[in-house]
């Protein structure tokens, strides 16, 4: 069984938001307000919640008849405001994209014509989309406007794949995970500017396993869930001076086994 918590580091408390058997990593809302995730059963079903702060508000958003069932099942892709982006992670359906808004639940496509790529992360006020794109062998880091009417490459690479993908709290970066195609070779964290420019490597893995990486709330920092040879670990990141250091939560030990951590005011 998977626990969802919200650690308050000023009271040093715990709060339990939701319990499912497993629980993917968890995406905020823009205004901090809502959480939303991926839950799976253990028996081949899944479904996208989301929650409030406090635990109020527990709401399945993929159970319903606004969705095209053959869609089934979908993919959280993060928010555009306040509604949730999904994506159909049916392999025989194609392009179903929708955004679903907490509260009502209206529901609408986000474009007019099928989405034939992979999946995408929108940018905090929601102006642009961050996605990797396959070419020839080559990932390539696009980003496009929602309308459709501004695409721009900001990164090429042989060999790779890119994931994690995320945007700064100011919508002006981007960071990701490079994974070689030889996992010998590791994993590298980059962050890039929206306007393509600045790419800096800013923290490498030995193993490749990074699974999680997310920003503080001032920008200035990155959490980077990452396992190695002593088990899984979580190190923040200076982006002004590249200083990593291991994070230990207080009450916790060293070796506790982390899964997707956030990071918010």
């Amino acid at each position: 069984m998977a626990t969802l918590f919200l650690f308050d580091p000023e009271n040093q408390s715990w709060q339990s938001l939701a319990e499912f058997n497993f629980i993917d990593p968890p995406i905020w809302s823009r205004d901090s307000n809502w959480l939303a995730f991926r839950e799976q059963d253990g028996l081949g079903g899944e479904d996208i919640y989301v929650v409030r702060r406090d635990g109020s508000n527990l709401t399945d958003m993929t159970d319903t008849d606004k969705l095209p069932s053959e869609g089934r099942p979908y993919i959280l892709s993060g928010w555009i405001n306040d509604n949730i982006v999904l994506r159909s992670g049916n392999p025989g359906v194609s392009g179903l994209v929708y955004l679903r808004r907490v509260g009502d639940g209206f529901t609408k496509p986000l474009f007019d014509t099928p989405w034939t790529k992979t999946d995408m992360v929108p940018s905090p006020d929601g102006s642009f989309l961050a996605y990797p794109d396959v070419e020839y062998e080559q990932t390539v880091l696009k980003l496009l406007s929602p309308n459709g009417n501004t695409f721009r490459d900001l990164a090429v690479f042989p060999s790779s794949s890119l994931y994690p993908i995320l945007w700064s709290p100011d919508g002006m970066q981007i960071t990701f995970a490079r994974l070689y195609s030889e996992p010998i070779n590791g994993q590298e964290v980059f962050v890039i500017g929206r306007d393509g420019r600045d790419m800096k490597n800013v923290y490498q893995s030995a193993f490749g396993s990074i699974s999680s990486i997310s920003y503080s709330p001032d920008g200035q920092h990155l959490l980077i869930q990452d396992d190695d040879a002593a088990g899984r670990h979580i190190y923040t990141v200076n982006l002004s001076t590249l200083e990593t250091k291991l994070l230990q939560a207080p009450g916790l030990p060293l070796d506790w086994w982390w899964l997707a951590p956030s990071w918010r005011p």
